[in-house]
């Protein structure tokens, strides 16, 4: 149970760090088109912000990690 705790920790914590980097480098390449005018003025939309990516990775590196372990265990 402590090697699943730091596994889906350290999951956890790469898969924040790296969609926030994915995040940052998108920004950062994006390029706006200043020719289009369709009178939307100043106003942004962020769009909907849900954790249902983040719990079925999850599921997934848990299931993988089960898996895993259970054939690891078979092998030897």
């Amino acid at each position: 149970m402590r090697k699943y705790g730091l596994f889906i920790i350290s999951f956890f914590l790469l898969y924040s760090l790296f969609a926030f980097l994915t995040g940052w480098v998108m920004t950062a390449a994006y390029t706006p088109d200043f020719s289009v005018n369709n009178g939307t003025g100043s106003e942004t939309d962020y769009g909907r912000q849900t954790f249902v990516p983040l719990v079925m990775s999850m599921l997934a590196g848990t299931a993988a990690y089960g898996f895993a372990e259970n054939w690891s265990g078979k092998k030897g």
